[in-house]
């Protein structure tokens, strides 16, 4: 089963998200601060409380992706078939939660240690 777009392409998402809040941040600041630059009348509001949000969940999206990296990594590191039976299923669970290459690697790994 093909993974959504957003989790397959989740580092250009996330940045785009992260950009996207923090130049829309920064249109609502500058629209309060010198509106002779940018003026857009009463919105201001609603792009820097726009701005503010996209801004702060593009920045939970990036930490929790690299969080699963992280995790992931960690846990390819077992040296034992033992180890890696006990955390298997969090492992598989893990790379479902990341982009396709990593259940490559979850295959390349059972593959050495002679799992199905």
């Amino acid at each position: 089963m093909a993974r959504p777009v957003y989790i397959e392409h989740a580092t250009v998402f996330d940045g785009a998200v992260t950009a996207m809040g923090g130049v829309m941040l920064a249109l609502g600041v500058i629209d309060f601060t010198n509106p002779e630059i940018f003026d857009i009348g009463g919105w201001g509001y609603y792009l820097l409380a726009a701005g503010f949000i996209l801004l702060l969940a593009g920045v939970l999206l990036i930490y929790a992706y690299a969080k699963r990296v992280r995790s992931f990594a960690k846990m390819m590191t077992v040296k034992s078939k033992k180890e890696f039976a006990g955390i298997r299923d969090e492992l598989e669970y893990t790379a479902w939660r990341l982009p396709s290459r990593y259940d490559a690697k979850v295959a390349e790994k059972k593959k050495e240690f002679d799992l199905k």
